[in-house]
């Protein structure tokens, strides 16, 4: 869940979640199935939290 930047690099300590993580779903997504998109975005937020709460404590 780490954000890339222009050349493909990890941006320390930046997360994203859901729908703002980009192509996760390009050839597939279907506005017809939401569900899909909501446990993604789900499941995307607690992955990213836990990895930013890491970046965080690991920082210090």
């Amino acid at each position: 869940m780490e954000v890339l930047d222009q050349d493909d690099y990890p941006v320390p300590g930046l997360y994203a979640a859901g729908v703002d993580t980009g192509g996760t779903d390009a050839d597939t997504y279907n506005f017809a199935l939401t569900d899909h998109s909501f446990g993604f975005a789900i499941n995307g937020g607690r992955i990213a939290g836990e990895n930013a709460a890491n970046y965080a404590i690991n920082k210090n």
